[in-house]
């Protein structure tokens, strides 16, 4: 087996989600990061800067041939649900976002995440997300799932908070 060079090196290292975009946010963010990240459960942490989830990632990008370069947002999207910076209900339609990938597929990849990287901590996870998030509130007060630079175009959604759809005066 040939020695991993030091650029392999560091491009598997932003597909792990305690690196992923460390190089591309500002400092106050990644800092911001490093003080929740200190006072998470052990379990959580494990996940988060642990081998395995490195080894998970590449396994799910092969099984599911998601783009090696779609890799490091993926990494973020997994770390901020671990973070309860944002909702784990939010999880799957982050992924289908990102990865442009159809309702079938994103399922897939949202479920493995969390039947089977997830699994260690997912009670950990779980009152996590009860103390970030209440009922009402699945989205959380400051959304950054994924850097905005790396986010697809796609046009924002807007939603009827009293899920009745207004059909007068629509323009297509």
């Amino acid at each position: 087996m040939d020695p991993i060079t030091e650029k392999e090196l560091n491009s598997y290292l932003f597909l792990e989600p305690f690196f992923a975009f460390s190089d591309k946010d500002s400092e106050a963010v990644r800092q911001e990061f490093l003080n929740v990240f200190v006072s998470l459960p052990l379990s959580i942490k494990n996940i988060i800067a642990g081998t395995t989830t490195l080894q998970f990632i590449l396994g799910l990008a092969e099984e599911l041939q998601i783009p090696t370069q779609k890799l490091e947002g993926l990494s973020r999207i997994i770390r901020d649900v671990l973070i309860a910076k944002i909702h784990i209900g939010s999880m799957q339609n982050l992924i289908q976002e990102y990865l442009w990938t159809d309702q079938s597929q994103t399922r897939t990849i949202a479920s493995k995440i969390v039947s089977e990287l997830f699994a260690p901590a997912i009670e950990d996870v779980k009152a996590l997300q009860r103390a970030s998030f209440n009922d009402a509130q699945r989205q959380p007060t400051n959304p950054s799932a994924v850097d905005a630079r790396t986010q697809p175009n796609t046009k924002s959604v807007q939603i009827n908070q009293n899920n009745i759809i207004d059909l007068r005066d629509k323009k297509e």
